[in-house]
């Protein structure tokens, strides 16, 4: 018998033997052993294999078709019978129910028929409860079987007419001791499941529903396994069919393929050594694993962890991060083999949790790990940035000299600097010989000329504000530009021929020995004052950015928990402005002792002071130049900016900042959405359930593991009974640890005592089984 389910299982449980009348006619007469030689040779025939079968006749059990199966298949096979049961004394017709059997007892098969028979033939009628508690004090495991949507009258909803019949009906025969009702066929099956969702509302019925051959004849056999009317997601045993009737999803009613993704990357067998040395043939342990939901577990210290961490470190052992830990599990000699049958590729892609690292994500020391971890995610909105590139990207693409900031010259070079001001010097003269400042809010030119034109607001349409508005653009910078030629060709070169003439009467009246020429003066203080408009113009440029590009940048990515949950991955940047960092810059480059309250000077006239240079060369720090205080204020080398990372979960209409929760809420939110997450990379935990209380694992994180395993390969270490059995491991790892050597024992649940190891081993273990098996008829 299989440890582990590889692929859905057929099973015939209702097959009838050539025993009775008139299935003895419809088989030819043969003998029990002749029937089963035909039976055998069919299902050798056939390219679709039967996983298990049962002979059910009514009212008797053939003991010598049962003990003939078993010397000559290796077929699985549970003893069972078909019994006519009267469910109340005042019923008139008898229903047909199948009673299925532990396969413990083929080995004493005569004791369970006169066990049985015997009961059926001192009974005139046989009621099904009385026939319950027979079988109950005589301590058998059994599981019943009713017809439903079958043979009529024999059917237990025969005499289900009203609402109140049914409800009454479904109740009775769900749950306890019913695995499955068996219908006549897949049409019965969908008109059984489509009565069972109207019976239920909301919540979904577990109550499984499945038909066999209730073979008479060598056809329907045949027939059946050519077209199996379902599959079983179970290994073929008693305890197969007891899991199968406990979770309806392990009947599947078309086949499936296993695995269904991406077989190169899961891991099908692990073979490694007891005792950390290299594997040989008295060491050697094999595991074989499925390709959904495997977990180990054990007692506390016995070696769970240990095996997960060394298939994580064989896999990719950068994965390991503690050195003491990958320095223990490399000593693991371990051959890993995926579902192509070839070895696992070491870079194959995985995902791995060790124990609390989610908290760890958290905990406001592991940044880097934080954005590692949700890397694709924040990836989103990676536009958001810190750095200061975007910005200079911009000020490149500022031109070196601005059509109108830098025309701010007037008639004396103190009084150059007019930044972050709207202009004021760009001024013409009205009729009055008044100035009129351009861009004054009160008096501006546009409001003169406007002045001067009708007021009538009906002309005044939107067209005609727009033309005005255009004309007015449009006469600014004509003017800025008559301005640049009146006040720069003309009155800055006379300005100049004025402070060369006053520097060489200056530099005559001091030392007139060095007689200076005109030229080098000129050069001089052409240079200087060049200087000063270099200053002016980069303190421009900043002004130039928008301040949209350094206030908070928020962008997000959004990504789906369960129902209508939702994950915001949200990226915020908050960039000081250049203008404001230049200010910074130079306020922290003046001695405060020297220059008392420059800090508290307007933006304007601190720029006055960086611009002309001198008032600031003489104030500032002996740590630094004014020339190194140039290049921080060209580079914005210690401009500051921060760039913060965050997870909103919504839950209903509630927003929630996850780093601002308890450990359990980011545990549970954080499981939420890996196990809600479209991958089919094989992923690894440690403890899922840490942090997370006994009610949430029960009702959350063994539903996500439960979706996630049909897309991807889980393996993971757990203490929990509900992540086990509520989970619906497909193979459960038993981990022990004696003084020199370890031991793995694995299996699926329906195998062997697995459940039963588990139940002892794992915390709430009992209350787990009985939520899950509350079927099981023991």
């Amino acid at each position: 018998m299989d440890k582990i389910l590889r692929e859905p299982n057929i099973w015939d449980l209702h097959i009838h033997t050539p025993l009775g009348t008139p299935t003895k006619k419809n088989y030819g007469g043969v003998s029990a052993e002749e029937f089963v030689d035909e039976l055998i040779k069919i299902y050798r025939n056939e390219d679709k294999k039967i996983g298990m079968i049962s002979f059910t006749d009514h009212n008797k059990i053939n003991v010598e078709a049962y003990e003939a199966f078993r010397n000559k298949s290796d077929i699985a096979i549970i003893p069972g019978i078909e019994v006519d049961v009267y469910l109340t004394e005042g019923a008139k017709d008898s229903k047909h129910i199948i009673f299925y059997f532990d396969e413990k007892e083929l080995s004493n098969i005569s004791d369970l028929q006169k066990l049985i028979e015997g009961y059926i033939k001192k009974k005139e009628k046989v009621y099904f409860e009385d026939f319950v508690m027979y079988l109950i004090e005589n301590k058998k495991k059994f599981a019943v079987s009713p017809h439903a949507f079958k043979q009529g009258k024999r059917g237990i909803n025969y005499e289900w007419t009203t609402e109140d019949t049914a409800d009454r009906g479904t109740s009775e025969f769900s749950g306890l001791f019913f695995p499955f009702w068996e219908a006549g066929g897949k049409s019965d099956i969908c008109k059984a499941i489509e009565f069972l969702k109207e019976q239920s509302g909301e919540e979904e019925n577990q109550q499984a529903v499945i038909a066999f051959s209730d073979s008479a004849d060598y056809k329907k056999i045949k027939d059946y396994i050519e077209n199996p009317h379902q599959y079983f997601l179970c290994l073929n045993s008693f305890k197969g069919l007891l899991l199968a009737g406990s979770d309806r999803s392990r009947i599947i009613y078309e086949y499936e393929d296993r695995p269904k993704n991406n077989p190169s990357e899961k891991i099908k067998k692990i073979i490694l050594s007891n005792d950390l040395k290299k594997i040989n043939q008295k060491n050697k342990i094999e595991l074989q694993l499925s390709d959904r939901l495997n977990v180990i577990v054990g007692g506390r210290g016995k070696g769970k962890s240990a095996l997960l961490d060394a298939i994580v470190y064989k896999i990719d052992n950068r994965k390991i991060e503690d050195r003491s830990r990958a320095s223990f599990v490399k000593k693991f000699d371990m051959q890993i083999t995926n579902f192509n049958d070839t070895e696992l590729a070491s870079d194959t892609n995985i995902v791995y949790f060790s124990q609390s690292y989610i908290n760890k994500l958290f905990d406001g020391n592991s940044q880097e790990k934080f954005e590692k971890f949700f890397e694709k995610q924040f990836a989103e909105s990676e536009s958001v940035s810190s750095g200061i590139s975007d910005i200079k990207m911009i000020l490149e693409r500022t031109e070196e000299i601005s059509s109108v900031d830098d025309l701010n010259v007037a008639d004396d070079l103190k009084n150059i600097v007019s930044i972050g001001k709207k202009l004021t010097n760009l001024s013409i003269k009205n009729k009055k010989t008044k100035k009129v400042p351009l861009y004054s809010e009160c008096h501006g030119y546009d409001k003169c000329i406007r002045d001067l034109l009708p007021q009538n607001s009906e002309i005044w349409d939107e067209q005609l504000q727009n033309a005005f508005k255009q004309f007015i653009e449009q006469l600014v910078e004509n003017i800025a530009k008559y301005n640049y030629n009146t006040l720069f060709e003309t009155k800055f070169a006379q300005l100049m021929k004025n402070k060369i003439e006053e520097e060489k009467r200056k530099k005559s009246r001091i030392d007139k020995m060095k007689g200076d020429s005109k030229e080098r003066i000129e050069q001089k203080l052409k240079f200087l004052y060049s200087k000063e408009l270099e200053r002016i113009r980069q303190i421009n440029k900043l002004y130039k950015i928008e301040k949209s590009k350094t206030q908070v940048d928020i962008q997000y990515a959004k990504c789906s928990g369960e129902k209508d949950n939702k994950f915001f991955f949200v990226s915020v940047a908050n960039k000081e402005h250049p203008v404001e960092y230049a200010k910074r810059m130079i306020i922290e480059a003046v001695n405060k002792s020297k220059y008392k309250g420059f800090e508290k000077k307007e933006i304007d006239e601190i720029f006055k002071v960086y611009a002309t240079s001198q008032e600031l060369n003489e104030n500032i720090k002996d740590s630094i130049t004014f020339f190194e205080l140039e290049k921080k204020i060209e580079n914005l080398e210690e401009l500051k900016a921060e760039k913060v990372q965050r997870i909103i979960y919504k839950s209903g209409e509630e927003f929630i900042n996850l780093h601002n929760t308890s450990p359990g809420t980011q545990t549970n939110a954080v499981m939420e959405f890996i196990l809600h997450t479209d991958s089919t990379v094989p992923l690894f935990i440690d403890q899922p359930e840490d942090n997370i209380d006994n009610e949430a694992r029960y009702t959350q994180l063994t539903r996500w593991i439960r979706n996630q395993k049909y897309k991807r390969q889980i393996i993971l270490v757990t203490h929990d009974a509900n992540v086990v059995i509520n989970g619906d491991a497909e193979c459960v790892i038993i981990a022990n640890h004696t003084s020199d050597k370890f031991s793995y024992e694995y299996g699926a649940l329906e195998y062997g005592d697995v459940l039963d190891s588990a139940a002892v081993i794992l915390d709430g273990g009992k209350t787990a089984i009985h939520r899950r098996m509350e079927k099981y008829g023991e």
